[in-house]
């Protein structure tokens, strides 16, 4: 949307002056427009519609990667036959394929492997939701960190990381320091790391994070997961005589930053129910997402009839992805093919649909130089929208400014 790319425009410029005055100040919690794009996408396609054929497609991703004589394998076989909602987060927590892909699949932001996932991360983060930590707690998680990502670490003390992942902690320090005890000999280029993670649940827009004790008793009663997208402020690292880093992290929330009211903006549009695969794909396209976005439509006109009434939405979309190309030629072939299609099968277009192909086809003869042509499709295009209720008063303006 030109009305989106103007906002980012605008604020990109904002954080490279903050960027540039950063030298002076002790604390810069500035996060990326991807932080917020791939937030947006994973909260729409989780409420994205599932169907059986999404489940066969999951099933089938993961049986590539399982072994055949795994326990996995039996896992899956289970879960391809019994899996629901309320069982989610016990899924979850298996030692199994779920969590290693699910997790790869998060850490990576493999949209395709998400998109197969959605129902999964839906069910685990409601089920999060609802049993989410009231009080503040203070963690621990040991790991090895790549001496790359540690020094990045280093030179960020003071602003924000983001982990794409779930992440696994507990309140008992002295668990995570035997796991970096146990073993002394590590691989070249990696250190033992401590994080130490204060998370107060009752800061606003912070991330959720539960107990695993509060679903399953006989899970480890010290285990905290946080939620996938949690954001934390790093506050100081050191290293101690043992060699150890000590990493002190703060849960951290993104409510205040500028590029979550231009994603909540689009919130609105889009609304907050169930939203069609066609209505994703329109999201993809609205976020420059184009391949994604014709993969998406392709699959999806290859799984409909031929003679679908839907496939009149779907040459829209490809030709508003061609447009946004400036690939006129192409984004002229589908709405016309949209056009052709109607006739064909004598369906009746709705007025939103109808008077954006001539609206694209206006603005295509306008770059084209056939002003003519242009100004037709464009007094077509105002006639239809000004039969829809509400009128889009908007839209009528905007072409108006074109007709001048």
């Amino acid at each position: 949307m030109d009305y989106l790319r103007s906002k980012f425009f605008k604020q990109n410029q904002k954080q490279s002056t903050e960027a540039a005055s950063a030298s002076s100040n002790s604390l810069n919690t500035a996060l990326p427009l991807e932080y917020f794009q791939v937030q947006f996408l994973i909260e729409c396609l989780m409420r994205t519609v599932y169907t059986s054929h999404d489940h066969k497609a999951l099933v089938e991703m993961c049986s590539e990667q399982v072994d055949h004589q795994s326990k996995d394998r039996r896992l899956l076989n289970e879960f391809e036959r019994s899996y629901s909602a309320d069982r989610a987060f016990w899924w979850y927590l298996q030692d199994s394929f779920l969590f290693k892909i699910l997790n790869y699949s998060l850490e990576s932001q493999d949209l395709r492997n998400l998109f197969l996932f959605r129902r999964v991360l839906r069910d685990v983060q409601s089920q999060i939701v609802q049993h989410r930590c009231k009080t503040p707690i203070h963690v621990y998680r040991s790991q090895l960190m790549p001496t790359e990502l540690l020094d990045s670490w280093i030179s960020s003390v003071g602003q924000c990381i983001i982990v794409n992942s779930f992440l696994s902690a507990t309140i008992d320090p002295d668990t995570a320091l035997a796991f970096l005890n146990r073993d002394r000999t590590i691989k070249p280029n990696y250190e033992r790391v401590l994080l130490e993670i204060d998370a107060d649940p009752r800061i606003p827009g912070s991330k959720p994070f539960v107990q695993t004790s509060s679903f399953d008793e006989s899970t480890d009663k010290n285990e905290v997961i946080f939620l996938f997208g949690s954001i934390f402020l790093i506050n100081n690292i050191t290293c101690e005589e043992t060699g150890i880093y000590r990493i002190e992290l703060t849960l951290y929330t993104d409510s205040e930053h500028e590029f979550k009211q231009i994603f909540n903006e689009m919130k609105t549009k889009y609304g907050s129910g169930e939203l069609s695969q066609l209505k994703f794909i329109e999201i993809l396209k609205d976020l420059d997402r184009f391949d994604e976005a014709e993969e998406y439509l392709n699959n999806y006109r290859e799984r409909i009839s031929s003679n679908d009434a839907e496939q009149i939405l779907c040459f829209v979309l490809l030709g508003s992805i061609a447009f946004a190309r400036a690939d006129f030629d192409t984004s002229f072939m589908w709405f016309n093919q949209a056009l052709e299609f109607q006739t064909q099968h004598s369906l009746i277009i709705q007025n939103s649909t109808l008077a954006e192909i001539y609206e694209y086809l206006a603005k295509i003869y306008e770059h084209k130089n056939h002003r003519p042509q242009a100004i037709s499709f464009f007094q077509k295009a105002i006639s239809i929208y000004q039969r829809i209720v509400p009128v889009p008063q908007d839209k009528i303006s905007q072409i108006q400014e074109h007709l001048k």
